[in-house]
């Protein structure tokens, strides 16, 4: 499996490491477009105002392809087909004390039905889907943004890279 990178945070103040997260998470496409989350709001971290990848948390009995279909349907209502496992990229995120594993896969967005399945927490950060080309994707992800945007956005830059890499051959 492809290492994509590993990610430390230089956002936080270091902490010790004390769980691992093991997610799965989407660079989805649909005609010559990608589209990305638009999380805006406060919680714990602070100010969200960035934009990220749809993903979340695998679930036991689950696998990561699995958790990326259902994810995508969950958080944005998309019938996705897999297209390949891009990489894995490990990260810290200090202010939580937590090392996320995530699995990113490319992913072909076949159906956009009208209802998500988000929990009440992403109902709040959780806003419009952004269907963004190549050149606005690298606009958005290079925006300067509030501390956990700019670790989560300096994650998903890389795996985009993977996938734009991957599409062009």
């Amino acid at each position: 499996m492809k290492i994509l990178g590993y990610l430390d945070d230089d956002q936080y103040s270091p902490n010790e490491i004390t769980h691992v997260r093991f997610t799965a998470r989407a660079i989805a496409v649909k005609d010559d477009c990608f589209a990305f989350l638009s999380i805006r709001g406060e919680d714990d971290f602070g100010i969200r105002d960035h934009i990220e990848s749809l993903g979340g948390g695998i679930e036991e009995g689950e696998d990561a392809q699995a958790t990326i279909v259902r994810e995508c349907l969950e958080e944005a209502g998309f019938d996705v087909e897999v297209k390949t496992l891009l990489g894995v990229i490990e990260d810290r995120y200090y202010f939580i004390q937590r090392q996320t594993v995530s699995y990113f896969f490319l992913v072909e967005v076949k159906n956009i039905q009208p209802q998500t399945h988000r929990t009440p927490m992403e109902q709040a950060l959780m806003h419009e889907i952004h269907w963004l080309n190549e050149t606005e994707v690298l606009k958005m992800l290079d925006l300067p943004v509030e501390k956990i945007g700019r670790l989560i956005q300096r994650r998903d830059k890389v795996a985009f890279l993977e996938a734009l890499r991957v599409l062009k051959g």
